[in-house]
């Protein structure tokens, strides 16, 4: 149960929705399929990254954002988070933990 709620799986949530947000869009053709699938190869954090981030952007998702990006790299980068805001990320990561509790 402890797992749901740690720190990283926190961020792997927010990576799964960062990138199936991207395949929708890269779907709609707003994406090119390129770069869709130069982020879906590299996308990945450090938790420890992210934390480093946060300290000095005083924003969780922005330091994590920042952090998948670096790994990502350009051109892909770019389409990282875009047409998203902080509360959709936040949002949806609370209803998949809820909706994975019960599964415990």
């Amino acid at each position: 149960m402890r797992e749901i709620w740690s720190e990283q799986r926190k961020l792997e949530i927010w990576l799964q929705i960062e990138l199936l947000a991207s395949e929708a869009l890269a779907r709609q053709g707003l994406v090119p399929k390129e770069d869709f699938a130069q982020m879906k190869a590299r996308a990945a954090f450090k938790l420890e990254r992210c934390k480093e981030l946060e300290g000095t952007l005083n924003h969780d998702v922005i330091a994590f954002t920042t952090n998948v990006a670096e790994n990502i790299g350009a051109p892909a980068s770019r389409w990282l988070h875009f047409g998203l805001t902080s509360s959709d990320i936040v949002t949806r990561r609370s209803r998949c933990r809820w909706r994975n509790r019960r599964t415990f």
